[in-house]
């Protein structure tokens, strides 16, 4: 809507709601906080199936503490980890990744507890032991222009993985 000088508009109303928070501590089999480790946030809905799932710019401080905030009402798993099914890379970290887990301790999505969360609310202790490292493959070599047989520099290059059907 665009206004002219001196035009006047009454009747738009809006409302502002709170956001909520979901808080806690994700540590390693030995007890120790898990650093820097994204979180991924699946909404479920009242049927507590999965409807969206999200890997969130959130992670865990250097005490393995997290704070996913900005939240609106409703229901999650959380959940912090990589999906093995999918074949996920760490994306170039530093150190190798951990299996998923979801919230309380549990390897599968269909056994992870619902968080509820509530307008302006903060939900806390959904604390997170992950399961084991990831096993990691090594792969290395160079990228040679076929008809020059030079070296190439500045080549994206990509990597999938495939699951064997298991019937």
């Amino acid at each position: 809507m665009v206004l002219t000088e001196g035009e006047n508009v009454v009747g738009i109303d809006f409302t502002l709601v709170k956001a909520g928070v979901i808080t806690g501590k994700i540590l390693d089999a030995e007890g120790r906080p898990v650093v820097e480790e994204r979180l991924n946030l699946i909404a479920v809905d009242s049927n507590s199936q999965n409807v969206r799932s999200q890997i969130l710019n959130f992670r865990t401080d250097d005490r393995g503490v997290y704070r996913i905030f900005g939240l609106p009402a409703g229901r999650y798993k959380v959940a912090v980890g990589q999906d093995v099914r999918l074949g996920a890379l760490g994306g170039g970290r530093p150190r190798r990744p951990y299996r998923q887990t979801f919230h309380p301790d549990a390897a599968d999505s269909s056994q992870a507890a619902i968080v509820e969360v509530l307008e302006g609310g903060e939900t806390s202790g959904i604390d997170i032991t992950v399961g084991s490292i990831l096993e990691g493959h090594t792969a290395s070599g160079r990228i040679i222009d076929g008809r020059t047989e030079q070296p190439l520099a500045n080549v994206r290059l990509g990597v999938a993985s495939r699951m064997e059907n298991r019937d």
